[in-house]
């Protein structure tokens, strides 16, 4: 709580299972759109873009925390402090990034948008969308200049997924993408596909990506976590 911000209570956590995301702002009336579709419980607006932090490209959210953070797993969505930090203009962090530049909890992270700034490390959490590592407030995403609610994230957790990304794709505008978040079973009868989950494109920038040995650590520690 070092930035001194305060939420209301978290609400109900919720599945992440899909993200739709497009190059610019999407339509106003999409969202409103999207929740009346069937099996969708919730969606939630957001900003998305790669931008540099410590002078590599990584994929960046911008939030409302007070609800955003009822996507994110368990532990993350838990953190208080985390969030009312990151509302109060910090920015919270995967651990993967957290491990592999040695940030600290106590230091800033420099971050180039727009206009170039320092800010301070809210936390380190998953926030529940893979290839996600940065998670700043909307007000602070706007500051560095990333499009304005271009990303939607949906919960739709008792939806057969193909069928509702059918009736999302009737719904965007060109340009616009929908990305599997989770896996799922196929229908039955129908040929069992390579998952795509998380394979999102965020648009701007051109990151060098993992090298060989981070991709290495990174399996070994997902696999350390088989079952949980």
């Amino acid at each position: 709580g070092q930035h001194g911000a305060t939420l209301p209570p978290l609400g109900p956590l919720r599945q992440a299972d899909l993200l739709v995301i497009a190059p610019a702002t999407l339509p106003g009336r999409l969202r409103a759109r999207i929740r009346a579709l069937p099996g969708v419980t919730a969606a939630e607006l957001l900003d998305a873009a790669r931008i540099k932090v410590n002078g590599s490209y990584v994929a960046m959210l911008g939030v409302r925390p007070a609800t955003f953070r009822e996507y994110a797993e368990k532990p993350t969505a838990k953190s208080a402090t985390l969030w009312q930090n990151v509302a109060a203009g910090g920015i919270a962090v995967s651990y993967l990034m957290g491990r592999q530049d040695k940030l600290s909890l106590t230091g800033t992270v420099s971050v180039t948008g727009s206009v170039p700034r320092r800010l301070p490390v809210a936390g380190f959490g998953t926030v529940g969308i893979s290839g996600v590592d940065a998670v700043v407030s909307d007000s602070v995403a706007r500051s560095l200049g990333l499009p304005v609610g271009n990303a939607i994230v949906i919960s739709a957790p008792h939806a057969r997924l193909s069928r509702l990304i059918s009736d999302l794709r009737a719904q965007l505008p060109k340009g616009a993408q929908v990305v599997p978040l989770v896996a799922q079973a196929a229908e039955p009868g129908a040929a069992a596909t390579a998952g795509s989950a998380g394979a999102i494109s965020i648009p701007a920038g051109h990151g060098s990506g993992l090298s060989s040995a981070q991709t290495t650590a990174f399996l070994t520690a997902a696999l350390s976590r088989a079952g949980k």
